[in-house]
Parts: structure tokens; C-alpha cells; sequence
């Protein structure tokens, strides 16, 4: 089974309806070596992030200034995970 089709498969289990987290290996069988890959967004075009979405993770493109645990903002030129606590997205 694909990292993806894994993923999409937990996300139906939780009810979360989509991952954002699509954890991809470029549609290979996971194996030892392999480095799941979050989806991209900048701050701006980020999913809401409510209750019903708690426990999701992107990749973001444009922090500006990230503090571990804060609430990531963007306009700025820096890479990080970002993780939905049920109210906002938080560096990670």
C-alpha cells in the first residue's frame, strides 16, 4: 500500500474527510529510506483550522520570523511544518 493511499485511508478513519498531510513517495511501496513529504502552502492559503481539523500538518513557504509553538505568520521568505491545533496553525 502507498504512503498516500495509507494516509487518505486514516484520514477516512478520523472522519477528517482529506489529508493535507499527504505523506507521498513518488507512488512507491513505503520501504526503510523513505521521507514523507508535506503538502506546501503559503500562510495566506492555508486551511481553516478547527476542531474538526486538529492534528493536521502542512508545509509552509512563506513565515516571516517563526517561533516554536506560536501561531505562524506569513509574509516573509521562511520554510517550515506548521501543525492545526483545533484553533491555528502553530510552527513546528
Amino acid at each position: 500500500m502507498t504512503w498516500r493511499i495509507w494516509i487518505a485511508v486514516w484520514a477516512l478513519c478520523l472522519g477528517v474527510g482529506t489529508a493535507i498531510a499527504q505523506f507521498t513517495t513518488g507512488g512507491m511501496t513505503p520501504s526503510a529510506g523513505t521521507v514523507p513529504q508535506l503538502t506546501r502552502f503559503s500562510v495566506a492559503t492555508l486551511p481553516s483550522c478547527v476542531a474538526a481539523t486538529e492534528g493536521q500538518m502542512a508545509g509552509v513557504t512563506d513565515a516571516l520570523v517563526p517561533v516554536a509553538l506560536a501561531t505562524v505568520a506569513g509574509a516573509g521568505a521562511v520554510h517550515v511544518s506548521v501543525y492545526c491545533n483545533g484553533t491555528a496553525w502553530t510552527v513546528q
